[in-house]
């Protein structure tokens, strides 16, 4: 029975010890994609380097295309990026626009700017409601916005996650 209990503790300690990354999911539209240097850029500006992918790149990927990006972070930004696909719209006719989320890694309210662990940064000008209430560095937050040729257009919202 002692051995049973002792085997119990040990995995119980190797699961509290392992690293935690989160699973983090986000879409957007690609307005980049050079293969010599393997980098995808998306119109929020975000940089995705891509030799740490686990799967393969969808095929004929380009720009104009939407993708969902599934990645795990961590403290430092993104760990590894588990999978790039092609994003369907579920709604036609617009839809709601285009949704991100992750990991709030600093948050200047002075500069209303939010920063988030995959070092994307969001200018809080353009967001069109308010801030949920207590947001803080290591909250996991959803961001709806409207894209453009140019970038981000308008936020529409930033809710807190659970």
């Amino acid at each position: 029975m002692n051995k049973c209990y002792s085997l119990v503790i040990l995995a119980g300690s190797v699961l509290i010890c392992a690293p935690l990354q989160a699973q983090d999911v986000t879409h957007g539209t690609v307005i980049a994609f050079d293969r010599q240097a393997n980098t995808l850029v998306l119109t929020d500006r975000s940089v995705w380097t891509l030799q740490d992918l686990k799967s393969d790149l969808p095929a004929g990927l380009e720009a104009g295309d939407r993708v969902e990006i599934q990645y795990q972070s961590d403290e430092d930004g993104v760990a590894a990026i588990d999978s790039i696909s092609l994003f369907k719209d579920k709604m036609t006719g617009g839809g709601p626009g285009d949704i991100t989320q992750g990991t709030v890694l600093a948050l200047d309210r002075k500069a209303r700017t939010l920063v988030l662990t995959d070092h994307t940064v969001w200018a809080l000008e353009m967001l069109k409601t308010e801030l949920p209430a207590g947001l803080a560095a290591g909250d996991r937050v959803q961001i709806e916005y409207e894209g453009d040729e140019e970038g981000v257009a308008s936020i529409s919202s930033i809710t807190a996650l659970p």
